[in-house]
């Protein structure tokens, strides 16, 4: 996030002469990046990045805490005065807060205030907030709104008269509850938009509705209005990770949330309720009805934390790589907030301001906060000595590279893709290890993808106009729950990354082929994969009709796809996407896909070329044709013919025919058979006899007839 802050508010904190472009370097180098400066409405600007780990950067004293450490200036820290507050006193109103749950909610305050009249908010303000980008809106609203930029605590106002309470005149009791949101909830929010909430969203509320989403928004019906005379005020700590949940879910984002979702310290709801107290009573006229109550009992003003924490300037010197010496050490922790409990030369000990106490939690925090403020810039450089590191040689990154460039200079248009992907997009695909993204951007990055082909058919939708006819390819990762995660039934995010249970990452690859008429793309895409294998010399390799049964990928047409094999390995599957997947895609085109496993192609592909002695003595070459019924494997025939016989050498299709004069439902397939031997000449009588013998085979296996 960014905050931009008006020099003249930095002034109010620090005595400094220095120009705001030279503070916008130094900070930039120390601490914070400012992304720039900026003249507006005669107000010099700076507009600062702030990182999620220093929430306590999100405000003006934050930053002026930084450049006041950078500068070696003293912090003018004015803490709130309290105007007629009397523990002893019967106020007219009494509170109760009843947090329900204490996991989501770590602190809550709140004080009613009243005899307020609303009004514009003083000039001098209205100019602080339009420079820091928030819209003035009147007095009571804008005074929260300046407490938050200030402080970095956000705060919220009700209007009291819209709380449903207990009693009155000078008797009352109201009631607070935080709670989580009843099933199927619904709010309305500030904004006037109606929200649906859900049973793990937190809500603040009086005994009969809801007050305000917890974090996030009040809620319309009890925002003040023009008429509002008193005011409960809240100031609270939520669970970051509920605020960060609720407000993606129902897509609501404010200033407020985007502080809460950081994790801010519960120290800083005192300060920041009694600033506000104190703005209300001098601009607004504000009385106290109420003394300030809080949930956990906590003092009025914020403490340091109790973490103390002990820095070996040895340590420090091996890691900055600089000496420092332990006077300059204390100096620069001092000036950053931290308590010195002790020190000598080997050793600093520090209490950990409360400020800081979710990020700085050990030496090596405590050596980086060193580091940056005695400056990057004087740290020495030194060239690494020793030797470089051996190369990694990685096969399957070698593997791709060659496969990307085959690919490639063989025409094809090489895709990239995502590795998240909808579940929409699982369209005939098994989900049984699907792994869901636990707190995705959006529903388009849901999961990460199981296959190449649904990121292929997604890219696919979006070119098919571009050309009538175009090949596709991808290399990638593709992944799957780990076999043993799915055994034991566990959750990923309760596991130790040690035991090495993570999910399963496999590479793949994928080819295209869309817009070829007729049934030809099946053909020409298997003769791509058949010059690949080829190209990467993997043998004996066939394509066997998937089974109907199969399941496992609903994304082809089981009439037109085959498994690829080589051996008893199944290197992939080939074949036509069926209709309704590329209805549900949006593709108006015929569409033929492969999916290739890398690993098995790597396992199996050799560089070493293989030489076969020159032929010694003649082919005898027939040809046979037969008719067979159409459901009957062409591959199972194939391989009968070539394993009959050691005299059977090649075995080549050269016609294929379909029609009525055969009958309906026959194919008849012709074949040149080559016959060789390697030690003699055949004899004719030799060949015909195996011809003979080949074709009653085939007749008594699949009841083909010899034509």
């Amino acid at each position: 996030m960014n905050l931009s802050i008006p020099y003249s508010w930095i002034r109010d904190y620090i005595k400094i002469n220095d120009t705001p472009q030279n503070i916008a370097r130094k900070l930039t180098a120390h601490s914070m990046s400012v992304e720039r400066v900026v003249e507006k409405d005669g107000e010099t600007i700076l507009d600062i990045e702030i990182t999620t780990n220093r929430p306590d950067c999100a405000s003006v004293i934050g930053i002026v805490r930084e450049i006041a450490a950078i500068y070696n200036k003293k912090f003018i820290y004015k803490l709130p005065i309290l105007k007629g507050q009397n523990k002893k006193k019967q106020y007219p109103v009494n509170i109760k807060v009843d947090i329900k749950n204490k996991r989501a909610c770590l602190n809550y305050q709140a004080v009613v205030l009243s005899g307020m009249k609303v009004a514009s908010s003083p000039l001098w303000m209205q100019k602080r907030l339009l420079a820091s980008g928030m819209q003035p809106i009147n007095n009571i609203v804008d005074i929260t709104s300046y407490v938050m930029l200030e402080c970095g605590q956000p705060l919220h106002s009700f209007d009291y008269d819209k709380i449903v309470k207990d009693g009155s005149g000078s008797k009352q009791k109201v009631n607070i509850i935080v709670r989580n949101a009843l099933g199927k909830e619904q709010v309305q929010a500030i904004n006037k938009k109606f929200y649906a909430l859900g049973v793990n969203d937190l809500v603040i509320a009086d005994k009969e509705k809801a007050l305000a989403i917890a974090g996030i928004s009040g809620c319309f019906d009890s925002a003040v209005s023009d008429t509002t005379t008193t005011i409960l005020l809240e100031s609270a700590t939520f669970d970051p990770l509920v605020i960060r949940k609720t407000s993606r879910r129902i897509n609501l984002f404010t200033d407020a949330q985007s502080r809460f979702e950081k994790k801010l310290s519960p120290e800083l709801t005192s300060f920041a309720i009694l600033r506000a107290i104190e703005l209300y009573q001098t601009y607004c006229g504000a009385k106290l009805a109420s003394n300030v109550v809080s949930s956990d009992g906590r003092p009025n003003l914020a403490i340091h934390s109790k973490a103390v924490c002990a820095v070996y300037l040895e340590n420090a010197e091996r890691v900055i790589g600089s000496h420092i010496d332990s006077k300059m050490v204390v100096s620069i922790l001092r000036n950053l907030g931290f308590d010195i409990v002790g020190s000598d030369k080997l050793t600093v000990r520090v209490r950990v301001p409360w400020w800081r106490a979710d990020d700085v939690t050990s030496e090596i925090d405590i050596i980086e906060e060193i580091a940056r403020m005695y400056g990057y810039e004087k740290i020495k450089s030194n060239l690494p000595s020793g030797q470089a590191p051996a190369r990694v040689v990685d096969p399957v990154a070698i593997l791709t590279k060659r496969l990307r460039n085959y690919l490639a200079d063989r025409g094809l248009t090489e895709i990239y893709s995502t590795t998240m992907i909808s579940e929409k997009a699982l369209v005939g695909l098994s989900s049984v290890d699907v792994i869901k993204i636990a707190n995705p951007l959006n529903d388009d990055l849901a999961v990460m993808r199981p296959s190449l082909l649904p990121s292929a058919l997604q890219a696919i939708a979006k070119n098919q106009e571009a050309k009538d006819e175009f090949s596709i390819f991808e290399l990638g990762k593709v992944y799957a729950q780990n076999a043993e995660l799915r055994i034991k039934n566990l959750e990923l995010r309760t596991l130790n990354f040690k035991q090495n249970l993570l999910p399963e990452e496999k590479h793949r690859l994928m080819i295209g082929m869309v817009g070829v008429k007729s049934d030809k793309g099946f053909y020409v895409l298997k003769g791509i994969v058949d010059a690949l294998l080829d190209y990467l010399k993997i043998k004996d390799c066939r394509y066997i009709t998937l089974d109907k049964t199969n399941t496992s990928c609903k994304l082809f047409d089981a009439n037109k796809t085959a498994l690829v094999m080589s051996k008893n390995n199944q290197i992939g599957v080939i074949g036509e996407v069926e209709q309704l997947s590329l209805t549900s895609f949006g593709i108006k085109k015929k569409t033929w896909l492969v999916d290739l496993d890398i690993e098995l192609l790597l396992s199996l592909h050799t560089d070493v070329a293989s030489y076969v002695e020159l032929l010694k003595f003649p082919a005898v070459k027939r040809d046979m044709a037969i008719i067979i019924d159409k459901n009957i494997c062409y591959a199972d025939l194939v391989v009968m013919v070539q394993t009959y016989d050691k005299l059977i050498k090649t075995v080549e299709c050269f016609d294929v025919y379909e029609g009525n004069i055969i009958g309906k439902d026959k194919r008849s397939i012709a074949w040149h058979i080559s016959y060789m031997s390697d030690e003699r000449t055949l004899e004719r009588e030799e060949v015909d006899n195996i011809q003979a013998r080949l074709g009653q085979a085939l007749v008594s296996k699949f009841d083909a007839v010899i034509r």
